[in-house]
């Protein structure tokens, strides 16, 4: 009997302790095995899009069914049809270029690291007036029925990648804590202070210590899985930097949405994504934006959607970014007066944005 309730109890506990070691999405986590395919679903028969091998990060937006739904990591694509993009300029043979989606429920389908083409499973939707950035040239399919040209596209934020839960093993692989390690031991200062200089916008410091310190973690006692996690982080740096690029370089304004009477067509100005070490809170009196047009903008600010307000020409007001509790994505190509802190930010074209904690609609 003894036994028996002692068996019980140790149950329990276990029972008590298995949702205390569950980790709440999203979260950052690390891959464990030394090779991970990544899927386009969660389940063995979609295709596989990728491989991630071991010690390459990952952020982890959900968990359901023993697979995890992960940010599609770098070389990860998307298809879209031509006939959803409008470009301005028309693109050069092989290059990049930024497009703006024509229609609201555009499909997007999956694309895979090595393949050519699109694969028949749909992975997101697109509102009219989202920007895109276009992989290499279009290609044809047939694979929606009729004869279509198709774009690679980087895939949109709301996309996700599959891996195997046990891709990340147990709960040690987990990076809950930015001090701590793969193995859950404290990371050194060096990593520390490259974090730092990454996150201030400080780029070439932050590779030059990732660099370092890959260096001295792959030595004869070091640590390997660090050292990879550095070379991972230098990666993204690029990738993020090339895309930063690419937006910054693309000439005169993009062309963004119809209006909300569907009369005109608008234009978006998006300068380079913001750099720098600035300040983010919400400081100083509380003033008005105007009346103007409520645009959607390619770049963010602290992870935070950018849109931009214009006149009646088509040309900038103020950036601005909604403060906590509240979202703009509603007003959208709608006539607006915004409310809020003037932030300034000597990166942006107009010097500052604002940071709106409430508004009228004009129209």
């Amino acid at each position: 009997m003894r036994t028996i309730l002692r068996t019980i109890s140790i149950i329990g506990l276990l029972g008590l302790a298995g949702p205390a070691l569950a980790q709440t999405a999203p979260y950052d986590a690390v891959i464990r095995q030394p090779l991970t395919e990544v899927r386009g679903g969660k389940s063995m028969i979609y295709p596989v899009t990728g491989t991630l091998r071991g010690g390459m990060p990952v952020r982890v937006m959900k968990d359901e069914d023993g697979w995890l739904a992960i940010v599609p990591p770098p070389g990860s694509s998307s298809w879209v049809m031509d006939r959803f993009l409008k470009f301005d300029p028309p693109p050069q043979p092989g290059q990049r270029a930024i497009a703006v989606i024509l229609a609201d429920e555009t499909p997007v389908l999956l694309g895979s690291m090595n393949g050519a083409m699109p694969l028949p499973h749909e992975v997101a939707q697109l509102k009219r007036g989202t920007l895109v950035v276009t992989l290499g040239d279009k290609v044809m399919s047939d694979l929606r029925g009729e004869k279509a040209e198709w774009w690679r596209i980087q895939p949109a934020p709301s996309e996700v990648r599959w891996v195997s839960k046990d891709a990340i093993g147990n709960s040690n692989a987990v990076v809950s804590n930015s001090a701590t390690d793969p193995n859950n031991k404290p990371l050194p200062s060096l990593w520390l202070q490259a974090e730092q200089a990454e996150r201030s916008g400080n780029l070439g410091q932050a590779e030059a210590q990732y660099r370092q310190l890959a260096a001295e973690q792959s030595g004869p006692g070091g640590n390997q899985e660090l050292a990879i996690r550095c070379w991972n982080r230098i990666e993204l740096m690029r990738q993020r930097s090339a895309n930063a690029t690419l937006a910054a370089r693309a000439p005169g304004p993009v062309p963004g949405t119809l209006s909300s009477s569907g009369s005109s067509s608008q234009r978006v100005n998006n300068p380079p994504p913001p750099t720098g070490n600035l300040t983010s809170s919400p400081s100083g009196p509380v003033t008005t934006s105007g009346p103007g047009w409520l645009r959607r903008a390619s770049f963010q600010i602290y992870g935070k959607q950018v849109y931009v307000l214009e006149d009646v020409r088509g040309q900038p007001r103020q950036y601005v970014t909604a403060q906590s509790g509240m979202t703009l994505e509603p007003y959208v190509n709608r006539s607006v007066e915004m409310f809020g802190a003037i932030i300034p930010r000597p990166d942006l074209t107009i010097g500052s944005y604002m940071s709106v904690n409430r508004l009228h609609l004009l129209k």
